[in-house]
Order: C-alpha cells, then structure tokens, then sequence
C-alpha cells in the first residue's frame, strides 16, 4: 500500500473526531478480507459437498464409535429430532475424520467396544476460549470503515465493524468449560466492549439499552492447560488416533474460518496418503489430491457477472432493485433460485416485514432446499431475519403462517417451534430478557 494511501485514511481518522488519539505517533491501513455471513458459508460447503456426492445429514448426534481389530466399523447416531438410532458404515478402508469444533472430545468419549462404552484416548484434545460479539445500530461518530484497535483496559485488539447496516463489535477472549449449547454473551463481556467503544469513540456513549444483537462462541483451539487465553494457538492440529489404538480416525484441532480450505486440502490429502500407503482402493474416477482450491462455492457470483441485470430485467417489476441486490448479497448465485419460488407462488414475493427487504421465499426455500427444520435453523442460520432489532420475534406470526401454508406445518407444531425460537434466544442472544417486556409473550 502506498504512503501517500496510509497518510491520507491517517488524516481523516485525526480530522474527523471519530478517534481520540492519545500519544499516537503512526499507524497504518489494510484490506482485509469479511465472511458477512458465516453461516451461510458453511451451509455452502455441505452444499458443495452434496453437489460432489456426499450425504450429509442433518440433526444427527453421535452415539457410538464402535471399535473391533483396531479400526471403527461405523458410526451409531440418534436423530436429534426423532430420536431414530441409526446405525452408518462404510467400506473396510473407511476413515473417519472428527470435525466436531469444541465437541471433538466429546466425540471422543463415545467410543464402544464388546457393548463397553470407553474414552478413545486418554487426554482431552480441546481447551476452548469464549468469544462475544455485540450490534448496535449507528451511533455519533461511528467510522465509515472497519477499526482494529487496542483495548485499553487490558491490550486485547477488538473490532468496531460495520455489518448488515449496523455495527458489529467484539470480540472477547476468556476460558470456557460451560455448556455447549447455552453460549451466551455474559454482563462483564458486554460492559468490557461497550466500555472499550467509548474510550476510543467517545461520542459514542453507548449503553446496554443501545444492544440489538449478541452472540458468542466457543474457539475449538489446543488444550494449553495453564496458559492465558490470548496467547494459545491459533493454528490447526491434524490428530491422527493411530497413536491411541484406532487405525482410521482422524481429528481436527483448532484451526480458523479463514484458512479452511487449506486445513481440509491438508486433511484429506492425508488420509489420501495414509489409504495409498496402505493400498487401499480408490473409488473409481475419484482424484488423488484435494480439488478444492479450483472449486468455487455454489453461491460464487461475480458482481459483474451478466445474470444480475438479467435477473433484475426479469424481476423489476414485481420487486425493487433493492431487494433483487440484497438476495444476491445474502445468497449469491443462489439467488436466481429463491427467486424461482416467486414464478410459482407469486405471494412469495412478500415481505416478511415492511422494514426488511427479506421475502417470504427465503422461509420456503431454507425448509424445502436447505434442510431447514427449526425457527432457529430459518431466522438465525439461514437468514439474517434474527437480526433486526427484536430478535426476530416479531416476526414469528408471519414466519409461521408461511411454514404453515407452504411448508406443511401444522399449528401445533409451529406453537412449540416458537417456544424453542425462544428458549434459544433468551439463553444465546438477548441479554436481560426480563427487562424487555416488548420480547415477552
């Protein structure tokens, strides 16, 4: 990057008054690169992986690792939903590669031999660190662009992001040993960010009442027994359990989003060399190297490829250029086919709020395309609809209606759905769900 660049974005942050600048003497500028939605882009990889053969399937929770002569002859899993055991095996040269996140020891503990449960190996493989991130909408002297910055409290960099027409900011670093399934960003973390906020913006003067949004999550990194969460590894650990007494499990430790094509292009020409090494057969026609660094993604559209103007030729008249804009951010190229519905169903093309540019097809699409089964799975993994001031539950009349008439709901169904929608938000998202009244039933 040019000087000239740096001393020119340096000036507009010291004549601007966005930044209190105390005993600065330089900085600098970077491009950097922003998953938006990293849900939809790990939806996108299972869709890839789909479009290359594989099954994936969805709500299954791992039960047994069964163990006999040194190798696991299968998986045993109980749909979450059902509660259905269903039993999956392989060929005899399969392997299995656990990439469970933060429950790849929990994974681990469900080994199974002659009807005994036991733990496959005998250390715990995960030390993860809590990460919090809170939105608010825009505030006096919110910056035009991405800040990095220090924390003046404790160091710690943070971010002030702008996202999905607000502003995103975290994240926090602490030691977590709490439940998996309850993450949810605690009093001190919000403080500490809001705090942090001010004292570089200080027109800012954020409160908690100015919170639309939360979450959190757990980083799968290292075991690191002793160490500070900000100084354990960020990089990845390829764990083969040859070394623990089964042959064909593989399973990956810590590793980043960002560099996830190179970690699974590390994984599978692994094992692709274990299975050479032990000559084990190829299916036919299958590569002998990783391919995905020559595979794009199924939503990967350019922004000046022709089939956006097509697709608002096609369908400028009945939505606006706006909303066609927005489902190509959300979906990419897979927009043409949330579009589809509307040719069927021309009620899809409703909005789902008169404040949103969401439409009643991405609701049908996510159920009938994207193995959607819950409100969750709809307003918080497949959509940014949970993200709009009120949590998304303003608009569960409207989500469940559309489910019922298109997706074949019935009422009592959507009734509990929206009682779990819930349960999940006040115990992941929303801080203080007591003191919003405007959120309770």
């Amino acid at each position: 990057m040019s000087l000239k660049l740096i001393a020119s974005s340096l000036k507009l942050l010291l004549t601007s008054g966005l930044i209190k600048l105390l005993s600065v003497n330089q900085g600098s500028q970077y491009y950097d690169a922003q998953v938006v939605l990293a849900e939809r882009l790990c939806l996108e990889n299972i869709i890839s992986a789909q479009n290359a053969g594989a099954i994936a399937l969805n709500y299954l929770e791992v039960m047994e690792l069964p163990l006999k002569n040194s190798r696991l002859t299968g998986v045993v899993c109980q749909d979450k939903l059902t509660g259905q055991r269903i039993a999956l095996s392989g060929s005899p040269d399969a392997v299995i590669i656990n990439t469970a996140g933060p429950w790849i020891d929990r994974v681990c503990q469900r080994g199974s031999k002659a009807g005994h449960q036991f733990t496959i190996g005998n250390t715990n493989k995960n030390g993860g660190t809590k990460g919090s991130h809170v939105v608010v909408n825009k505030f006096p002297g919110a910056p035009p662009t991405s800040l990095y910055v220090e924390a003046k409290s404790d160091g710690r960099p943070f971010f002030i992001i702008p996202w999905l027409g607000k502003y995103l900011i975290g994240t926090t670093d602490l030691a977590y040993h709490g439940d998996l399934k309850q993450i949810k960003a605690d009093n001190e973390e919000i403080d500490y960010l809001l705090q942090e906020v001010n004292s570089v913006i200080p027109t800012a003067n954020l409160k908690r009442d100015d919170v639309q949004f939360t979450y959190s999550g757990v980083r799968p990194l290292p075991n690191s027994e002793g160490k500070k969460p900000g100084s354990i590894t960020r990089k990845h650990i390829i764990f083969d359990h040859q070394q623990e007494g089964v042959d064909n499990l593989f399973s990956l430790i810590g590793g980043k989003l960002t560099t996830y094509r190179h970690v699974g292009e590390e994984m599978v020409d692994q094992i692709l060399r274990r299975m050479k090494r032990l000559g084990s057969a190829y299916p036919s026609g299958s590569p002998r190297s990783c391919q995905t660094a020559s595979l794009p993604l199924p939503g990967c559209i350019l922004p000046q490829d022709k089939r956006i103007q097509q697709t608002i030729d096609e369908y400028g008249t009945s939505l606006s250029i706006e909303t066609i804009c927005y489902l190509f951010s959300v979906y990419g190229a897979i927009a043409l086919e949330v579009l589809a519905l509307t040719k069927e169903n021309p009620t899809l093309r409703e909005y789902i709020s008169p404040d949103l540019l969401d439409i009643k097809a991405q609701i049908v699409y996510a159920v009938t395309k994207e193995s959607a089964h819950t409100l969750v799975d709809i307003l918080r993994r497949r959509s940014t609809l949970a993200i709009n001031g009120h949590y998304g539950l303003n608009l569960l009349p409207v989500v469940t209606k559309t489910l019922q008439q298109y997706c074949g709901w019935n009422l009592q169904e959507c009734d509990r759905a929206c009682a779990d929608y819930r349960f999940y938000m006040e115990h992941n998202c929303i801080p203080d769900y007591q003191l919003c009244p405007q959120l309770l039933p």
